[in-house]
């Protein structure tokens, strides 16, 4: 893994745009702190106040410009994931934090709102938030949402294999995309948070019916549990256009 000062960032910008040529045109530029990058992903820390969700708040993004999970490679997905857990370690060794979280939005219905693959990797500090936050989601959600809803199905894996995650991941896709014939969103959380490197993974996929979509993405979500906002917020269609990168 490279680390990258955030002066050195245009080598990482044009390596993105040399595989998307249009991909700062469309692109959300937010600041960043620093990056990691390996050949197929790249992370980045954010330090804009408004935009982070957690006291510690990192992206995990594809190089290549790639909307959906399921559009990724099985290189692709993998790096992801082994970036990501890089990142955990890190975020997990820096002061005040006691707990390090993954979280993605995969699909309009499951609420995701930039047109591009990433992971968000957050590092928190409350301990209400360590155990059962899907529950703490769930009972947010229904406070806010003029509908009742729920995902169609969702599976837990609990592993420390990233290899097994991300199979076990892109198989229950694979699954819920044959027996449903119309675009399923993902939501992707930790059930229980990681408070040490070599704790496993306790995560949730989730699929979303785009005629009972998920009101509130995740992020969204988590952002009102940390006293960033009061409440979930809608964000405009047209961010789904958009791109991540690192400008």
């Amino acid at each position: 893994m490279i680390e990258i000062e955030i002066n050195d960032l245009d080598i990482l910008i044009e390596n993105i745009e040399r595989a998307n040529p249009r991909a700062r045109q469309h692109s959300i530029g937010l600041p960043f702190v620093s990056a990691s990058t390996n050949d197929l992903a790249w992370a980045g820390r954010i330090k804009d106040a408004k935009a982070v969700a957690a006291p510690i708040h990192e992206l995990i993004v594809p190089t290549r410009h790639v909307p959906r999970l399921d559009d990724l490679t099985e290189d692709e997905e993998r790096a992801l994931w082994e970036l990501a857990d890089q990142r955990i370690e890190q975020v997990l060794s820096e002061s005040g934090i006691n707990a390090a979280t993954i979280l993605i939005n995969d699909g309009e219905p499951a609420g995701q709102t930039v047109g591009h693959v990433h992971f968000h990797v957050l590092g928190i500090n409350k301990q209400s938030l360590i155990d059962d936050l899907g529950a703490q989601f769930e009972s947010l959600t229904d406070r806010y949402s003029e509908v009742a809803v729920a995902p169609i199905s969702k599976h837990q894996i609990v592993t420390n294999d990233t290899d097994y995650l991300c199979q076990k991941m892109r198989e229950f896709r694979e699954e819920q995309n044959q027996i449903h014939d119309y675009n399923l969103g993902f939501s992707v959380l930790s059930q229980t948070q990681k408070q040490d490197s070599s704790d496993p993974y306790n995560m949730t996929i989730q699929s979303w019916n785009p005629n009972q979509a998920r009101p509130f993405g995740l992020t969204n979500l988590i952002r009102v549990l940390n006293e960033y906002r009061d409440r979930p917020y809608s964000w405009s269609k047209t961010h789904l256009q958009q791109h991540f990168t690192p400008t």
